[in-house]
Order: C-alpha cells, then sequence, then structure tokens
C-alpha cells in the first residue's frame, strides 16, 4: 500500500491539475486530484467536486486553524452530518433531494509544513479514514487553513443513498458488490487482498476461488480471527521467484582411464654412526678433595635381611645342663632338711 501510494504521489506532483478560482485554498484541489489518483488505482470511479461540501470542509479547516486543534466537530458541536446539510448539501435537508437519505464521511489532518501528500499518507493508514477515501461515494470537497506552520486538511465524501442515477457501478470482474476491488497479481506472482468495509472471509475467499480454510493457512488466522478494512490478507503466495544459477567453473570429468605409473623402490643407504675415543685430556677429572672417596652413581645394592642365630647352641645345652644339676641338688638337700626334723620331734 506504501509502494502504491508513492506511486501515486509522483504521479500526482508530476501533473498538471485544474485549480479552481473558489475562495478555498489551492492546496485543497491538490487533495481532491490525489483522492481520486489514488481511487483509480483501485478502479473506482473519480468524485465530483461538490461547491456545499467545500464550503463545509474549508470552515471546519479555518475552524482546526483557529483553535490549534484536529477535530471532527465545529464551534457548536456538530458532526460533518449537520454541517454538510447546513451548507446546503443534498437540497439541505436530512433527507435530501427526492426523499434520498444524505451520506457523508469526513478526513482531518494538521501536522506542522504538511501537504496534501503526507495528508493522504497518513489516512491511508489508518483503516476508516482510508474506507472514507474508498467507499462508494460520488462527491467530494476539501478545505486547507494554515496557523504558524501547522496545516489542518479537512475532506468531505458524500453520496444521496437511493438516489436515481446515483452511486457507483460494480467494478468489472468483482460481481454485484460495487465495494469488492479483486487485486490483480503482482510482479512475483503473489496476489494481496486489502479488505474493504463489510467484507468477510467467505466473501473474499469466493471472490477469488478459493476456501476460507486456505485464507485462514495463509494469513495465520482462526476461526475466531477478526478481519478489519484496510488490512491486507494474502491470497496466493508468491510463484514467479528468482531462479538461483549457480555460478563459477564447471567441472566435467574425464572419461579416459587414468595411467598408474609404478615408481622404483629406492633403498635406504644407512651410514654407520663414527666411534669416538675419548683422549686422557677429554676424560673428565674428579673434583673431590684429597682423602675422599666418590660416591657411585649407580644404584646400590639391597641391604640383606640378616639371619637369626639358632636358639639351641652346644653353648646353650650345656648351661641347660649345670642349671637343672644345680636345682636337682637342692632339691635333695632341701629333702634330708626335712626328713631330719622330722625325724627329731
Amino acid at each position: 500500500m506504501k509502494r502504491l501510494l508513492i506511486l501515486l504521489t509522483l504521479i500526482f506532483l508530476g501533473g498538471t491539475f485544474q485549480r479552481a478560482t473558489a475562495a478555498p485554498a489551492l492546496d485543497a484541489y491538490d487533495l481532491i486530484n490525489g483522492i481520486n489518483i489514488l481511487r483509480a488505482s483501485y478502479g473506482l470511479p473519480e468524485l465530483e467536486v461538490s461547491p456545499n461540501l467545500m464550503e463545509a470542509a474549508q470552515a471546519q479547516s479555518n475552524y482546526q486553524a483557529s483553535n490549534k486543534t484536529v477535530t471532527h466537530l465545529d464551534e457548536t458541536g456538530a458532526t460533518i452530518v449537520v454541517r454538510a446539510v447546513l451548507y446546503g448539501y443534498g437540497g439541505g435537508t436530512s433527507s435530501g433531494v427526492g426523499g434520498s437519505e444524505i451520506v457523508v464521511a469526513e478526513n482531518v489532518y494538521g501536522a506542522f509544513g504538511a501537504n496534501a501528500v503526507t495528508a493522504i499518507s497518513e489516512w491511508s493508514q489508518n483503516p476508516r479514514d482510508l474506507q472514507n477515501m474508498l467507499n462508494p461515494h460520488t462527491h467530494i470537497g476539501a478545505g486547507e487553513a494554515i496557523n504558524n506552520g501547522v496545516v489542518y486538511y479537512t475532506l468531505v465524501v458524500g453520496h444521496l443513498a437511493n438516489a436515481p442515477g446515483v452511486g457507483i457501478e460494480a467494478t468489472p470482474g468483482s460481481g454485484d458488490d460495487p465495494l469488492f476491488v479483486v487485486s490483480p497479481p503482482r510482479a512475483d506472482g503473489s496476489i494481496v487482498h486489502l479488505v474493504g468495509f463489510g467484507q468477510t472471509l467467505i466473501l473474499i475467499a469466493e471472490k477469488y476461488a478459493t476456501t476460507v480454510e486456505n485464507l485462514l493457512l495463509l494469513n495465520n488466522l482462526n476461526a475466531d480471527s477478526v478481519i478489519f478494512p484496510g488490512q491486507e490478507l494474502i491470497i496466493q503466495l508468491p510463484t514467479n521467484g528468482p531462479t538461483f544459477t549457480p555460478s563459477g567453473p564447471t567441472f566435467t570429468p574425464n572419461p579416459t582411464t587414468p595411467t598408474v605409473t609404478v615408481l622404483p623402490t629406492i633403498e635406504p643407504t644407512r651410514t654407520p654412526r663414527p666411534t669416538r675415543t675419548l683422549s686422557p685430556e677429554d676424560r673428565p677429572t674428579s673434583t673431590l678433595p684429597p682423602g675422599s672417596t666418590t660416591i657411585p652413581t649407580s644404584t646400590p645394592p639391597p641391604t640383606p635381611i640378616p639371619t637369626p642365630s639358632p636358639i639351641l647352641t652346644s653353648g646353650n645345652i650345656r648351661l641347660a645342663l649345670i642349671v637343672l644339676i644345680v636345682v636337682a641338688a637342692g632339691l635333695v638337700l632341701a629333702g634330708n632338711v626335712f626328713d631330719k626334723r622330722k625325724g627329731d620331734k
């Protein structure tokens, strides 16, 4: 949508537009031309300038500039419906000419240094404002006023409901629904639909010959999802994506059988290592003081485990016999003394 609006803006700024000599500012007619270019991109007819709606829109822009505010209400609190009738739209009565009801809608915008392009761009981001520009109206009016560099825009669109010969004819290929605009495929083959006022998934699926289930799948929706005017729905994914062509040299195998060359075996030549004989001058000398013994650098022999001496040696036997003789003699002597004392009694 943004890309489309930029394209329309370039066409809009590069073209030559008819300027009215009426009281409203000239830039208001740039706004009207931009709206009609936008509608043409959707296959909708241009809106006819209504002097009554021009006066109503200009009065609202003047009021916004004088109060430095962006609003849909005037100094009396009246809405656009009341103001449109007040300025004579539809014959000056709410019932319209021949009893036809008037239908009007209004967009307002204000910003420092704004112009018609920025106003249309801002309104295109708002679903309600976008539908006001695309709905099946037949008349348009615009106003522009400036206060200290801040530009205030007012857009008023309307039509007379049920009036003979009034309204928008159905867009070719959209059936009997004048609001439904079937989006053509994009350059990559994808199709994206801009949801209009009152449209449902069932209606959209019918117009594009697809199914509701397919729309839910492509747009990550479920059965409880709600779509709104201005929302973009994917109808078809890209089909003409870029084709990847690999770059670089192409390897072509050689069908010829390779030839195997057997190399001769080479025996390595071993050179004997020369033996060096140390001369007395090359031999290391001891640095120990005289009388010192050198500590062997080799590993010392293991310490032998002492063998226990036998207990029963010849000397031990003789000593034991002497002890026994002495003990026996003592016992004999003690026995004699005991017998002697017993005989004396």
